[in-house]
């Protein structure tokens, strides 16, 4: 592989003081909508990474997590969609009960 290659499939850099403020905003959201993972995802083909992740009471999610583009998470259909996403309870959803999510607790 080529530098311009090399160049090209290398995921751009975040410096840490931007990191950091994603940081403060990913948990005060976590804290003020209540919710137990907020996330900052980041598409590296052919996987998603989570990029930051709260700091926020029960959440399942570790930065650097890894996971398998196209296998149904909640972050990827938002990404596909470019808008909002309310699933008020996955476990009664036909559309989202086998979301793989389900499994670490997070069902809305």
């Amino acid at each position: 592989m080529n530098d311009l290659s090399k160049r090209a499939t290398r995921k751009p850099d975040v410096p840490e003081e931007i990191q950091a403020r994603w940081q403060r905003i990913v948990d005060l959201m976590g804290r003020v909508v209540g919710v137990p993972a907020g996330l900052i995802m980041r598409v590296d083909s052919p996987q998603i990474e989570v990029f930051l992740s709260s700091a926020t009471e029960g959440n399942p999610y570790q930065k650097g997590e890894r996971a398998d583009l196209n296998t149904g998470h909640y972050c990827e259909t938002v990404m596909k969609q470019r808008a909002p996403l309310l699933v008020p309870d996955a476990l009664k959803d036909p559309e989202w009960d086998h979301n793989p999510d389900i499994k670490l607790g997070i069902t809305f």
